[in-house]
Order: structure tokens, then C-alpha cells, then sequence
């Protein structure tokens, strides 16, 4: 049944993938809110002010171990709860698929065009257009980041709801948990018989003899005689 689909140890997992999904969204939406209008709002002397403050937030500080952390946990709830049938393995592959995406995002494009962007070298030359056109690039690696980690919290989220739902079965292809006995009609006993007739023999569906039956084979049978 439902409410037997995936183990404690593959939930606990997914609880933990749904928790760094929600906390990643999170900080997304802060930093594209919040943080990147202090320093793309007028490039390129916005992002110089922005790199010569001595303490500002660093979002790679939260993100770098966020990632890493929910993709294991997406990838130990995947390993654990892949075998149990269900529509929860479905989700939990969209979930790690949805983590590796993130994880690429952050390692192979954001955090190179965050150093182009921040690193300084532009500063000597003085080249807006680059500033420009990587605050560009930001943008849309943002964008990428924001839709894989909503993809990720919601599969996440789907995943841990699968098997709580109760009253439907959790497998696919027509294979249930539990075997159901087909049910079998009972047939019905005459309502009138006479004295010296034999009981009617019964289906194999009969749980025995019914009170009828034990009755008329207490009396004595009848003496037929033919007449002559």
C-alpha cells in the first residue's frame, strides 16, 4: 500500500534535500532581490564601489556547502528509495536530477563569472562594456540557478508527500504490495426442500453446512414402499 512506500532511512535523506532546496530558493531570492542591485544598479562604477568595500556578503560562503550538501542527500534518497515501486522513485530521480543541475550551475558557471566579474583585472582597463555584458551573464546564470532550485524544492517536496497520501496502491505496472483473494459468489440455498431429499452439495465458496442441512440429517429417512 501506500502508506509502506519508501523506508525511514531514504525519507530522512529526502527531508534533509527538501530543507537545503528551500534554504537555497531562499538566499536566491535575497541575493537577486536584495544584494545584486547594490552592484549592477549603475556598472561599471557600481560593481568598482562594490569591490573595494572591505566587508560585504558573500554569497558563495552559504552556497558552495549548500549545494554539496543537498546533492548528497538527494543522491542518498535516491540510492535508498530506488528500489521500492512507486511514483516516490519518479520524484526522487527529478530531485537529484534537479540538484545536479544546481550543482552545475553554481561550480561551473556562476562562481567563474562572479571572479571575471568581481576579480578587479577589469578596473585597470577600464572596459564597461565587459562589466556590462557580464552583469548579463550573472543575470541569466541566476535565472538557470532559480529554476532548478524551484524544480528541486517542489519534485523534493512530491517525493516526501508519495506513500503518505494512504488508500492508494504503491507500485506501477499492475504488481500491488498485498495480494487480495478474488471473491467468490455463494450460491444460494433453496428456500423449500422436502424431509427426504438429500442436501444440495455446495461450492467450494461454502464455509459448511448451514443450520437447514444440519437439521434434516437428524431425521430418520422415510420408508418408501411401491404400491402394487
Amino acid at each position: 500500500m501506500a502508506a509502506s512506500e519508501g523506508n525511514w532511512w531514504s525519507r530522512a535523506w529526502g527531508t534533509v534535500a527538501v530543507l537545503g532546496f528551500a534554504l537555497g530558493l531562499g538566499a536566491s531570492l535575497y541575493e537577486a532581490v536584495l544584494v545584486a542591485p547594490l552592484w549592477s544598479w549603475s556598472p561599471p562604477q557600481s560593481v568598482a564601489a562594490w569591490v573595494a568595500l572591505a566587508a560585504k556578503p558573500d554569497s558563495a560562503i552559504l552556497f558552495d556547502p549548500l549545494v554539496v550538501l543537498t546533492l548528497v542527500a538527494a543522491t542518498m534518497a535516491w540510492l535508498s528509495g530506488i528500489a521500492t515501486r512507486g511514483w516516490r522513485r519518479w520524484w526522487l530521480t527529478l530531485t537529484l536530477a534537479a540538484a545536479a543541475a544546481w550543482a552545475v550551475v553554481t561550480f561551473a558557471l556562476m562562481l567563474p563569472c562572479e571572479r571575471q566579474l568581481f576579480g578587479g583585472a577589469w578596473l585597470e582597463d577600464g572596459n564597461a562594456a565587459f562589466v556590462i555584458a557580464q552583469i548579463g551573464e550573472w543575470i541569466r546564470i541566476a535565472a538557470y540557478r532559480f529554476a532548478a532550485l524551484l524544480l528541486g524544492v517542489w519534485a523534493a517536496y512530491r517525493a516526501q508527500l508519495s506513500g503518505m497520501l494512504g488508500g492508494f496502491p504503491a507500485t506501477l505496472g499492475g504488481e500491488a504490495d498485498e495480494t487480495v483473494e478474488p471473491r467468490t459468489r455463494r450460491r444460494r440455498e433453496p428456500e423449500f426442500s422436502f424431509g427426504d431429499e438429500e442436501p444440495r452439495p455446495r461450492g467450494a465458496a461454502s464455509e459448511g453446512p448451514t443450520a437447514r442441512a444440519k437439521w434434516q440429517s437428524t431425521l430418520p429417512k422415510r420408508q418408501r414402499t411401491a404400491k402394487k
